[in-house]
């Protein structure tokens, strides 16, 4: 057994020993590495939480979700999105239904939905990062791509609602009495109270989802929500330029596919 001098004492003592019994100096205590095996790192919440949570504090829970270092559930939220889009009729939807077959469209709707989410969350988050950098932001593509999908949630739940006030035509169109194709806008109107209801609540979410993409990006960007504006702004002018001009939409249409109900 080797001997070393106490540095403190000097007096010589094991090279195992924890302590000096002379003058109780520790001794060849080391902090162990903890070392976090790939893929293991865990989630600052559950699913359900921190899907909820984003809705009424988006501030706070994309902060938590990126100081957490992960990528949670993102393919999750771009599926839910996915069906809950698809089921949420309009004209488009049911007429391609009809066309397709109900089970192939459902079947190869949303996974073609699904992936175009994705690339589209990632084009906007260069887009938030070039303009992001040009006025003073901080965040990087993965931060500002993590982002866009979990201001998702406010959007989706405006998607139930509209699927909830879909029910009727739902149920024409699997029912007995079909609805006629193709179909017109008049089709979709609210019939009821209860759709009128549905449409508000409908609406008030899709607003509150513009509101909650800027907050989180602004704290992605660790700027101000004023700048936060600009940028979604800044990406809904850009857009409608692009498609208005690439595909030669009409400007009215573009507003009414943007803000549908």
């Amino acid at each position: 057994m080797a001997l070393i001098q106490c540095p403190e004492c000097g007096k010589s003592i094991s090279e195992k020993a924890l302590t000096c019994p002379g003058c109780g100096n520790p001794m060849n205590v080391q902090t162990p590495e903890v070392r976090t095996a790939p893929g293991s790192v865990k989630a600052p919440g559950s699913f359900f939480s921190l899907f909820f949570r984003s809705i009424y504090q988006p501030r706070a829970t994309i902060r938590l979700i990126l100081d957490s270092g992960g990528k949670f559930w993102i393919w999750r939220i771009i599926w839910i999105g996915s069906f809950l889009y698809i089921f949420s009729t309009t004209e488009s939807h049911l007429n391609s239904f009809a066309k397709y077959s109900f089970l192939k469209s459902v079947l190869w709707d949303p996974p073609i939905m699904a992936v175009l989410s994705y690339l589209f969350a990632w084009l906007g988050a260069y887009f938030y990062l070039f303009l992001g950098r040009a006025i003073g932001g901080k965040g990087t593509a993965r931060e500002l791509f993590t982002a866009i999908i979990w201001s998702n949630p406010v959007n989706q739940v405006n998607s139930f609602f509209l699927l909830l006030a879909s029910i009727p035509v739902w149920a024409g169109y699997l029912g007995t009495d079909p609805v006629l194709l193709p179909l017109t806008p008049s089709d979709f109107d609210p019939k009821t109270i209860l759709q009128f209801v549905l449409h508000g609540a409908a609406y008030a979410f899709f607003l509150w989802a513009w509101a909650v993409e800027t907050i989180m990006l602004s704290e992605v960007h660790r700027f101000s929500v004023r700048k936060g504006l600009v940028l979604v702004l800044g990406y809904f002018a850009i857009s409608f330029v692009l498609v208005t001009l690439i595909f030669g939409t009409s400007p009215r249409t573009f507003l009414s596919d943007t803000f549908r109900f």
